[in-house]
């Protein structure tokens, strides 16, 4: 019991150790934190930029789409192919 509490005891001044000697420019050194940023900022960009793509094509997507089901409701159906 005593082994496991010391190796806990070990680990954890181990770890405030490395945590003491880290300077403030490992921190800005590491950037896996700003690639996440740059990610998400392009998410959002492409968001935005299907948004306004749909919102300037949405009226006449819309017109097309009522033209085509105007012209299908006034189609007559298909006679059914003869039986060979």
């Amino acid at each position: 019991m005593t082994t496991i509490v010391m190796n806990y005891i070990s680990m954890a001044m181990n770890y405030f150790r490395k945590l003491k000697t880290k300077s403030p420019m490992n921190y800005l050194a590491n950037e896996d934190g700003l690639v996440a940023i740059e990610y998400g900022l392009i998410a959002a960009l492409v968001a935005v930029a299907i948004i306004v793509t749909v919102t300037a094509l949405g009226d006449e997507l819309n017109s097309i789409f009522t033209y085509i089901t105007a012209q299908l409701e006034g189609a007559q159906p298909a006679a059914p192919p003869a039986a060979p």
